[in-house]
């Protein structure tokens, strides 16, 4: 049975929201509202998708009195910037700050991360003291997906030999995403997502991998993976969450290949997140 799905499968967001970065940059946040919400989730995506892959489980947060700000990141989706280019991590936690700012000041905030967004929310997490708690989807911490050694090479002397904006094909494809066919063709036929990003991109990820350290995160953390997962090695990412010293809770489902979002466990796996983020709330 494929997934069903509403025209456009990618459909915009109930709200936009503009918020300027500190260099002028416009970023486009998909605002899920929630009446009387009871905490914020701050949602960063993966490094092809954007914030309209994740509509319905976002609409299905907001349902539950978790308002959703999405963020498009710089480059991305509906978001400003050069397209696919980010020129390192630290701009794109100065990003973050600039959403977080302007999200509602009077309830909890939860970080959330899908795929590449992990690497994001796991270096904010690292940093800061004002967070409820960290959500990483399937992240990217620890990916099977990788350059060769000369790409890696060429990622680490980026900024030094000047080839920041040159771009390079992402090495993904939908297969990998789902197993879904009619969710394979939406991928493929979305003309937001990223089919090439730039090394600084890249590099930024690079960035971000040393920036988190899973000793400094002092919030609870929530974690779904995929059995099947094509995308990211599961085993190292349990071994860097065994590490974390407040509580840690993991779920698997077994049958999902890496986008949960595309796969028969999608409401599944937003009610374990929301669940969670009652717990912490309740404490």
């Amino acid at each position: 049975m494929h997934t069903e799905m509403t025209a456009p499968p990618f459909p915009p967001p109930p709200e936009s929201v503009r918020v300027r970065a500190s260099d002028g940059v416009e970023l486009h946040v998909a605002r899920y509202a929630a009446e009387s919400p009871r905490a914020v989730v701050v949602a960063a995506h993966g490094i092809q998708s954007h914030a309209g892959w994740f509509d319905r489980s976002s609409r299905q947060m907001a349902e539950a009195g978790l308002e959703v700000w999405f963020t498009d990141r710089r480059g991305s989706g509906r978001s400003g910037g050069d397209r696919g280019h980010a020129r390192g991590g630290e701009r794109l936690l100065r990003d973050l700050d600039a959403v977080m700012a302007e999200t509602p000041s009077d309830v909890p905030k939860f970080l959330l991360g899908v795929c590449w967004g992990g690497k994001l929310m796991a270096a904010a997490a690292s940093a800061r003291g004002d967070i409820a708690g960290l959500a990483l989807l399937y992240p990217g911490l620890f990916p099977k997906v990788g350059s060769n050694p000369w790409n890696w090479l060429l990622l680490k002397g980026a900024k030094f030999i000047g080839v920041q904006r040159r771009p390079t094909r992402l090495p993904l494809s939908p297969e990998l995403f789902t197993n879904d066919p009619a969710w394979q063709s939406a991928i493929r036929s979305d003309p937001l997502a990223l089919t090439e990003v730039s090394v600084g991109l890249v590099r930024s990820g690079l960035d971000l991998d040393r920036m988190r350290s899973s000793v400094r995160v002092s919030v609870p953390v929530f974690c779904a993976v995929a059995g099947r997962d094509r995308v990211i090695r599961n085993r190292p990412l349990r071994g860097w969450l065994e590490a974390v010293k407040t509580p840690v809770e993991i779920i698997e489902y077994a049958d999902a290949r890496h986008v949960l979002e595309f796969e028969a466990s999608r409401e599944r796996s937003t009610a374990d997140f929301i669940a969670w983020a009652d717990r912490v709330l309740s404490r």
